[in-house]
């Protein structure tokens, strides 16, 4: 398990480093020693050369994998297992001290693709 708990000492460290880089080179740059340097032409037009074909976009950020639910894939142990309790744990950390019942999904399945 990650330590989430940083003490002051890695923070500052941490972001003494970042701020120390940009300083330097904000003071670099002021200088004259070094340049930002060209733009390469192709850099400077912010739009694609072709059309995109995605029509929108699904975005999921999740912590470890994605939850059954989010998946959109289809369960069928599940179904067939709806409302039981699942045996294959004897003690786990879950919330209010209990594990719930399995749950299929709330939609019905469609073949998609």
């Amino acid at each position: 398990m990650i330590n989430q708990h940083h003490s002051r000492r890695d923070f500052l460290s941490w972001t003494g480093h970042g701020l120390g880089s940009a300083a330097l080179a904000t003071l670099l740059l002021q200088e004259g020693t070094v340049s930002a340097g060209q733009t390469p032409p192709q850099a400077r037009d912010p739009w694609p050369h072709f059309e995109a074909p995605a029509k929108r976009v699904i975005h999921i950020c999740a912590c470890g994998g994605v939850s059954q639910v989010d998946s959109f894939d289809y369960k069928p142990t599940l179904e067939k297992y709806h409302g039981q309790k699942y045996g294959g744990i004897d003690a786990a950390d879950v919330f209010f001290g209990q594990i719930g019942l399995l749950r299929q999904s709330d939609w019905k399945f469609r073949q998609r693709g």
